[in-house]
């Protein structure tokens, strides 16, 4: 029977590509490696882009609030606070977004870990 050697399932005979994945079927299961099962690079994508997203947005965040209080210099100072304040809001949402992102992925690698 076809096998998917990323997710493991099994697939009716005459199906190339496993559905979920894309990756190409084998005729026979492959031998796990005792340890840690393989990380793909595509496994990677949400967690990075959601922990850069993170990064950035609590960073534009601190700063919009520091140049409020008076603690960023003259002329980026007033630049900043000139910004209109849905961007603050923006810079909130895009914070907390990404940070449920990365502990629903986090949550899912414990559920789902072997």
């Amino acid at each position: 029977m076809p096998y998917c050697p990323r997710c493991r399932c099994e697939y009716a005979p005459g199906v190339m590509r496993c559905p979920d994945c894309g990756v190409l079927l084998r005729d026979l299961p492959p031998k796990r490696p005792p340890g840690r099962p393989p990380i793909f690079i595509e496994d990677l994508y949400v967690p990075g882009a959601a922990l850069l997203t993170l990064l950035v947005s609590a960073g534009l965040l601190y700063l919009r609030l520091a140049a409020e209080w008076g603690q960023v210099p003259e002329p980026f100072g007033s630049m900043v606070r000139a910004q209109p304040p849905c961007f603050t809001a923006f810079y909130a949402i895009a914070t907390v977004a990404a940070a449920a992102i990365l502990a629903l992925g986090f949550l899912n690698w414990l559920i789902r870990r072997d």
